[in-house]
């Protein structure tokens, strides 16, 4: 993740080796999309076509990259402020060619139990 450099990915600022492991992520104080809209009903359609287009463009890098999320959705993208976005948490992430061929990604299950 510390290779990861793009303006719609959240940064890894540094890891402190404890028991368990924490990752010090960059600030964004209006947290997951999904909550942001429960909470703004009427957020604006032109800014949420903007948003979509962040996170596309997130993936687009990714994708570059031969890196894969694995478990993108509303709850793991960010809000920074009312107009900016970015992807987090990569948990379930994969980067692709680490170990094996670049497109063999292992297969297992990721659900999500209840989405409203």
């Amino acid at each position: 993740m510390v290779r990861l450099s793009h303006p719609n990915i959240v940064k890894l600022l540094g890891v402190c080796f404890t028991d368990p492991m924490l990752l010090i992520m960059e600030l964004c104080h209006l947290g997951p999309v999904n909550v942001y809209l429960q909470n703004h009903p009427m957020y604006p359609f032109s800014q949420m076509l903007n948003v979509i287009t962040q996170v596309a463009e997130g993936m687009r890098y990714l994708e570059s990259i031969k890196f894969v999320h694995r478990d993108l959705a509303a709850r793991n993208v960010l809000m920074v402020d009312e107009t900016k976005v970015k992807i987090s948490d990569f948990g379930m992430s994969r980067a692709l060619g680490i170990g094996s061929d670049y497109y063999k990604v292992s297969l297992f299950l990721c659900i999500t139990l209840y989405y409203q």
